[in-house]
C-alpha cells in the first residue's frame, strides 16, 4: 500500500488556536489540541497551525501523545498536504507557562509519550517552558524530563520526533527529554531536533537516557543539534545502564556550547555494569566545558568514535 493510499484513510483533525469547531477542517478547526488528542485515534493525525498552546491549568496538565497518533505543528492553517507547512515560519508553540511570571508554577512535562511505536510521531513544534524540578525518587516525572517524558517502563516506547526545537526546559535530571526504559524499553527516533538552552540540576542537560533496573534504552539522534544545555553531569547527555542496557546513537549530531559544572561537557555515560555504549557517527564537538581535554566527552565505556571535528574548550 504506498503511502498517499494510507494517508487518505486516516482521519485528520485540524486544530487552530481560538477556534471553536469541530476539527473536521481548517475552517471548522478545534481550538484546543488537548481536546484533539482525546479524540484522535490510532491513524489519525493532528494538524496545528502556528501559535502557542498550553497543555491546561494544572502543573500536572500534559500533552499526551496517544499511541499510533501522529501530531505536527508548522502550518499557516490553510495548507491541504503536509509538505505545504514551514515550521520555521509557523511556530507552533507548546508551552508549559501557565500561572505566574516565571517558571516555578510551570507544568512538569509538557509533552508526554507511553507505550508506542514508530507511528506515534511529534514533529515541527517547539516545546518550551516545562519544569519538572521537585524531588522525588529517580523516574518520577515531576522532576524528569520538564519538555518531553518518553515512559517506555509500562510498554515499549518508539516513538519519531521529528523537526522539534526543545527550549528553556528545567528539570532536575533530563531538562528538556527523559527516555525512562527502566524495566521496560526506551527507543525513540530523534531527527533533525535542536535542543538549546535546557538545564538539569544534576543529570543531562538536554537529554537523561535510562536504562537502569534491567531495562533496555536505545535512542537514536539524527541530524540533531545540542547547544547551550547545562548540567552538573553531562551538559547535553547523561546516558546510565546500571543493570540494563544503555545504547546512545548520535549520526551527524552537532553539540556546541554545552556546559556541565562537574563532568562531561557534552557526553556523560554512567557505565556501573559495562553496558552504557555510544555510538558517534560524524559529530561535531565545538568548545563544550568544563575545558580540559578529558572531559569535553566523559564516559567509562567503548565507544566508536568518529568525529568530524573535535574543538574542545574555550577558543
Amino acid at each position: 500500500m504506498s503511502l498517499t493510499q494510507t494517508t487518505a484513510q486516516q482521519r485528520t483533525l485540524f486544530v487552530r488556536a481560538g477556534a471553536s469547531g469541530d476539527g473536521s477542517s481548517w475552517a471548522a478547526a478545534l481550538g484546543s489540541l488537548s481536546e484533539a488528542l482525546q479524540q484522535a485515534h490510532r491513524g489519525d493525525q493532528i494538524w496545528v497551525a502556528e501559535g502557542t498552546y498550553r497543555p491546561g491549568h494544572e502543573r500536572t496538565a500534559t500533552f499526551h501523545i496517544p499511541a499510533g497518533v501522529a501530531v505536527y505543528g508548522g502550518f499557516a492553517g490553510t495548507e491541504n498536504a503536509l509538505d505545504q507547512r514551514n515550521p520555521d515560519a509557523h511556530p507552533t508553540i507548546l508551552s508549559g507557562e501557565i500561572g505566574q511570571p516565571g517558571i516555578e508554577d510551570n507544568v512538569y512535562s509538557v509533552v508526554t509519550i507511553g507505550a508506542a511505536d514508530a507511528d506515534t510521531r511529534l514533529d515541527g513544534f517547539v516545546i518550551a517552558h516545562g519544569n519538572a524540578f521537585d524531588k522525588g525518587d529517580d523516574g518520577d516525572p515531576h522532576r524528569c524530563g520538564g519538555g518531553l517524558y518518553v515512559d517506555g517502563s509500562k510498554g515499549a516506547a518508539r516513538p519519531v520526533i521529528a523537526h522539534c526545537v526543545f527550549r528553556n526546559n528545567t528539570a532536575r535530571v533530563g531538562g528538556a527529554v527523559y527516555l525512562n526504559g527502566r524495566r521496560g524499553t526506551c527507543e525513540p527516533l530523534f531527527v533533525h531536533c535542536r535542543f538549546e538552552g535546557n538545564k538539569a540540576g544534576v543529570d543531562g542537560g538536554a537529554v537523561f537516557t535510562d536504562a537502569r533496573d534491567g531495562g533496555s534504552a536505545k535512542p537514536v539522534f539524527r541530524f540533531c543539534h545540542f547547544e547551550e544545555n547545562e548540567a552538573t553531569y553531562g551538559g547535553a547527555l547523561v546516558n546510565a545502564a546500571g543493570n540494563g542496557e544503555c545504547m546512545v546513537t548520535a549520526e551527524q549530531t552537532a553539540f556546541h556550547h554545552n556546559m556541565a559544572l562537574a563532568k562531561g561537557g557534552a557526553i556523560y555515560d554512567v557505565n556501573a555494569s559495562r553496558r552504557c555504549r555510544t555510538q558517534l557517527t560524524d559529530c561535531i564537538f565545538e568548545r563544550n566545558l568544563p575545558d580540559d581535554h578529558s572531559e569535553v566527552f566523559m564516559g567509562y565505556s567503548s565507544m566508536n568514535r568518529q568525529l568530524y571535528r573535535l574543538d574542545r574548550g574555550k577558543e
